[in-house]
């Protein structure tokens, strides 16, 4: 599981979540199906994402974008990782 909190979003988007099992940003790709819708606006928001189709005893590294409202991307966060133990991950919240 990926969290995450904001303290505000203004002119966001969304949010895209990257992972690699390399630790390399260059070999990230985005986890999932696409764009987290931003919820919180000018108040803060906490977010879960849970990643799937992850293998037992692999080692993820997460990286998080925030899409500003045109798509581009506005900010990137390194997320650090974890080792996947019977396919469960726990990372600390990012506070913005």
């Amino acid at each position: 599981v990926v969290e995450w909190m904001t303290s505000s979003e203004q002119d966001t988007l969304g949010f895209r979540v990257l992972r690699s099992a390399t630790g390399s940003r260059e070999d990230a790709a985005p986890a999932g199906a696409g764009v987290i819708a931003a919820t919180g606006g000018s108040n803060a928001a906490a977010y879960t994402y849970a990643d799937s189709g992850l293998q037992s005893d692999v080692t993820y590294t997460y990286w998080l974008q925030e899409l500003d409202t045109s798509g581009a991307v506005a900010s990137e966060y390194a997320l650090g990782g974890g080792r996947v133990l019977a396919l469960r991950m726990y990372l600390p919240k990012l506070a913005r």
